[in-house]
Parts: C-alpha cells; sequence; structure tokens
C-alpha cells in the first residue's frame, strides 16, 4: 500500500453544508514535510476536511476544455463541481452520464482553493469547488435524512469549543476571526430551518 493510499484509509470523510465551505480559505498539509501528503482545508467550525460528502441537488452540468462543471445545491446554497476526464476519470463518466435534472445525488471530493491574483486595493476572494471523486443518484428521503445528519454534526463541532480551545480551533480563530465558529452555526441553522429542516 502506498503512501497515499494509507492516508487516505485513514483520513475519515467530513459531512460539510456548502454555505461553511465556501467561506473556507486556508488550506495546509497532513506533513508539511511529504510532498505527497494530502492536503487538508481548516473550515471555520474547527474542522480539518480532507473529503467531503454531501447530499443535495445536481442541477446542471456543462462540458468545457478541462473537463465537467456541475451545480450542486444543499440547504445552504449552490457550490460548483468539477471533473477531469484525465485526473477523475470515473467521476467524469458518472457526471457526464447525468441527463435527467435536476437530481438527488450524493457527492464525494476534495475541495479545491483557487485564490486569483490580489488587484490593487483589494484582497482576493478564493473562489471555492469541488475536485469529484465520486457521485450517485439518491432518493429524497435520502437526502432530507442527510439534511438532519450535517446540521447535527455541523452543531457538534460548534459546540466542541470551550474554554480551551485546540490548535485546529485557534488556528480556525486566526484566518477566519473570532465568533467564526457561532457564525457558521447561526446561518446553517437559519437556512435549514426556512427549508423546514430541524433536528
Amino acid at each position: 500500500m502506498t503512501g497515499q493510499q494509507q492516508f487516505k484509509k485513514a483520513l475519515p470523510m467530513t459531512y460539510a453544508t456548502a454555505f461553511e465551505l465556501l467561506q473556507a480559505s486556508h488550506q495546509f498539509k497532513l506533513d508539511a514535510s511529504d510532498e505527497k501528503s494530502p492536503k487538508l482545508t481548516l473550515l471555520p467550525s474547527g474542522e480539518a476536511a480532507h473529503r467531503i460528502f454531501m447530499k443535495g441537488v445536481l442541477q446542471d452540468v456543462k462540458q468545457n476544455d478541462s473537463g465537467l462543471t456541475a451545480t450542486f445545491r444543499d440547504r445552504s446554497g449552490k457550490i460548483f463541481l468539477r471533473a477531469s476526464q484525465e485526473y477523475q476519470p470515473d467521476a467524469y463518466l458518472k457526471l457526464r452520464g447525468f441527463k435527467d435534472l435536476p437530481a438527488f445525488v450524493a457527492v464525494v471530493g476534495r475541495i479545491n482553493l483557487f485564490t486569483p491574483p490580489p488587484e490593487e486595493g483589494k484582497n482576493p476572494v478564493p473562489f471555492v469547488s469541488i475536485n469529484l471523486d465520486d457521485i450517485g443518484h439518491i432518493s429524497k428521503a435520502d437526502r432530507y435524512a442527510f439534511d438532519r445528519d450535517v446540521l447535527r454534526l455541523t452543531r457538534e463541532r460548534v459546540a466542541a469549543w470551550g474554554e480551551s480551545l485546540t490548535d485546529l480551533q485557534l488556528k480556525a480563530r486566526e484566518i477566519y476571526g473570532s465568533g467564526c465558529e457561532a457564525g457558521i452555526m447561526q446561518r446553517v441553522e437559519s437556512l435549514f430551518q426556512e427549508a423546514g429542516v430541524t433536528i
């Protein structure tokens, strides 16, 4: 087993909402001394995410020069999915196979952050998308069950913030500002409640 395979096996998937992912702006390597080490994304709730698991609605799929780009929406917002025929061939074929849209889907992927060159007098805003590893059809009931799961898990991540903060929580506060975790939870709760999702 290669080192990359060992990392992939050891690192869990993170249940996340589109809204929280779109606030992310900081990535780092699990092992800074190993160039093959997986890249993690620090979320405002203090989670270091490697692979993301989401369920929601696939709205459209478009072909471009580098592969496919799709629009995915959950209860909290929309985010773009990307699949390259060269680098994600299996995900590319599955995504291309969706013809009857919109469709309820489950998505597994890795967060991609692209920060454009800075403009004079402006701070560059990272563009967040998901590099797709896998996608598949789900039922409407599966989607609703996941809504409750991801809301509960986001609450648990935020509730874990106490008087003594972990290194990741301290880094999240440094990157995203004081109260970042509460801000995420407040907005996610509001959006999910508007959609009729409660736990």
